[in-house]
This record gives C-alpha cells, structure tokens and sequence, in this order.
C-alpha cells in the first residue's frame, strides 16, 4: 500500500516540472543553438561593440584619434573637477608656520630682483632711445652728403659706415631688451605661483 507521502507526490501537478525532478526537457534549452539553421553568435543590435582594452565606447578610430580622444576626455575630466585659477591642491599648501615663512621670504627676494629687472628695463629704454636718435642722425648725414654739389665718395662711405655701425648697436639693444623682459615675466610667474600658496 503507497504511503501517504508518495500518494501526495503523485497527486500533486508539480511534480511533473522537469525543474524540480531534476530531469532536463526534451526540446533544445532556450540559450542553446538550434540544431537545424545558421548559428547566429554576434551580440544585440544595442551592445556596446569592444574598442579596445579599457576603452570607453566613445572611444574610437584610428591610433592618432584614439590618442586625442582620450586626451580630450582627460581634460574635461580636470576642469571639471579644478576651476579657477585660485583652486589648490591639499598637497601646495604649507603645513607649518616655518615652511610659510620660507614662501614669504623667497617672494620677497623674488620682488628685489623684479624690481632691479624694472630698473635695468627703463635704463634700456633710455639707451635704446638716445641709440636711435644718434642712427637718424647718421642717416640724415648721409642724405647731406648726396645733396652736395660735389660729393666726396670717401666722405659718402665713412658716413654710411657710422650709420651702419649705430644700427648694429641698436639691434643690439633691442636684443638686450627682448631677453630682460622675458626674465622679468618668468620672475612675475614665480612670484605670483607662489603667492597662492600663502
């Protein structure tokens, strides 16, 4: 005579569920290919494709265009996360007393050099100026010389040498200036980089 347990188990219409008799379906499972047909294996329509090795989707092309992209996105990463030129790091800041007394000091011997910079620009200036006005002053000797009458050659020719020679010196001026002004912006930038951490 069954026992109450298996007449229970053969009544009940769960227990033909090839789930939970642990029997497989004969049909072919739903994520298996069919055996009759192409196997269609590629990834949905909407599946982000692979652009190579941790790239983000977005990410694509060549390996020049790869590059900038990547580089673009890294620049809008950190101005999105410092703006202004008054954000620091935690790690810029000085952490004693003594290490902003050392930042204090070094701008102001930073301000000493500019202002000895400022000094040696504006006596340039001057320099430059009086060169120029002595180079006018050989060219019109010049000019006078071809406007008379009779004109000595070897007069004509020492003139043009003069003039010649005060062009040299203002060129070389201009030069002297050019690179004294670029070290005073060089010296503007440290001091002011080191303002902020102050």
């Amino acid at each position: 005579m069954p026992s109450r347990r298996h007449r229970r188990e053969s009544n009940d219409p769960r227990s033909d569920d090839p789930r939970r008799s642990g029997q497989r379906p004969n049909g072919p499972r739903p994520m298996e290919p069919q055996p009759s047909g192409s196997r269609n294996m590629d990834p949905p329509s909407n599946y982000p494709q692979p652009t190579g090795y941790g790239l983000p989707p977005e990410v694509s092309g060549t390996y020049e265009q790869k590059q900038q992209q990547i580089k673009n996105l890294r620049t809008m990463f950190w101005s999105r996360r410092r703006k202004g030129s008054d954000v620091r790091r935690s790690t810029e800041r000085p952490r004693s007393r003594r290490a902003r007394w050392e930042i204090q000091e070094r701008i102001n011997k930073l301000n000493q050099r500019l202002d000895s910079v400022r000094a040696e620009i504006d006596e340039i200036y001057r320099r430059r100026d009086e060169k120029e006005k002595r180079l006018r002053r050989a060219k019109d000797e010049v000019k006078r010389l071809k406007a008379q009458r009779r004109p000595k050659q070897r007069d004509i020719e020492e003139a043009k040498e003069t003039a010649r020679r005060r062009k040299r010196d203002s060129k070389d001026i201009e030069a002297v200036l050019k690179q004294t002004k670029r070290e005073k912006k060089s010296l503007t930038k440290k001091r002011d980089r080191l303002s902020h951490r102050v």
